[in-house]
């Protein structure tokens, strides 16, 4: 039972914080093409905002997620973090596959969110087998 608890928390967890975080960066986006209107030099930045803000923020939503789901078992982290990883990663790019190709950046960015979730798991482990070596 916690195994399902586990997968169905980190993956809700993933889902919900990339909804919310698609729907900050479109507003964010929204302001930038309204104040690039008024301020030229602003213009052609828009690309690095993705670069600079998205991706950082999706990869620790994906890490959290990973801490999240470590933090509800004990055992066998490894692969309910690995299972959370793919299926965030399929619930997420199959609209984005339906409209256009997979690019190099996307795929990197796959990887690294994957990779992401492992290394959140891997940490909540770690932290939570320090505190009991130092009780």
């Amino acid at each position: 039972m916690k195994s399902i608890q586990a997968i169905v928390t980190g993956t809700f967890f993933i889902l919900i914080c990339n909804l919310l975080l698609q729907l900050l960066f479109l507003f964010v986006i929204v302001e930038y093409h309204t104040l690039s209107k008024e301020i030229p030099s602003l213009q052609g930045m828009g690309v690095y905002a993705r670069y600079l803000l998205a991706i950082p923020a999706f990869i620790i939503i994906m890490f959290i997620g990973g801490m999240i789901t470590a933090s509800i078992l004990e055992t066998r982290w490894l692969l309910h973090c690995s299972i959370v990883g793919v299926i965030s990663f399929i619930a997420m790019i199959t609209p984005l596959l339906s409209a256009n190709d997979l690019t190099l950046t996307g795929a990197t960015v796959s990887v690294l969110s994957f990779l992401a979730v492992i290394a959140g798991g891997w940490y909540w482990q770690r932290r939570s087998i320090a505190k009991r070596v130092q009780k």
